[in-house]
């Protein structure tokens, strides 16, 4: 089997790309709180809720007391979500060398080797796909579907 050969080659970033999501969301959710990561979502749209209610106040003074009031909670919310930032930045600091040992490996296996053909043009790349076109695509796909179902993505 020749890893530099389609569909070889096709199969094997789509598995590298899905393992390193795997990694990376295994590493995530030992290190984030995911149940402060979900308060925070709900938090923020409750926060965005009342803000849109405040501001459809008909008196001028009610709507500035209510903003005010939303304000305070608003500065609360921010610091929360410093340190769940603060968290997450950890896990990229982790994962950083590890991923770019791994991307400049393969950079170097795949240099000027079109690894998939794409039905559609790809944004930048066009219907043949080298491996950084294949693996950014691959990476959104497997990245946002392995988040979701470990439950760390934040909408």
């Amino acid at each position: 089997m020749n890893l530099l050969v389609i569909p070889y080659s096709t199969l094997f970033i789509f598995l590298v790309s899905s393992l390193m999501s795997l990694l990376s969301a295994l590493l995530s959710r030992r290190v984030i709180d995911v149940a402060a990561l979900r308060a925070l979502s709900e938090k923020r749209k409750e926060l965005m809720r009342l803000m849109k209610e405040a501001k459809s106040q008909k008196s001028e003074k009610a709507r500035q007391k209510a903003l005010a009031k939303l304000k305070r909670k608003q500065l609360a919310l921010q610091r929360i979500q410093m340190a769940i930032m603060a968290q997450q930045m950890k896990v990229w600091l982790i994962l950083l060398v590890f991923f770019w040992l791994i991307f400049m490996f393969l950079n170097n296996m795949y240099r000027g080797v079109i690894v998939a053909h794409s039905p559609i043009p790809i944004p930048f790349f066009g219907y043949e796909l080298n491996f950084l076109g294949w693996y950014i695509v691959c990476s959104f796909w497997t990245g946002t579907l392995i988040m979701r179902l470990a439950g760390i993505y934040m909408e």
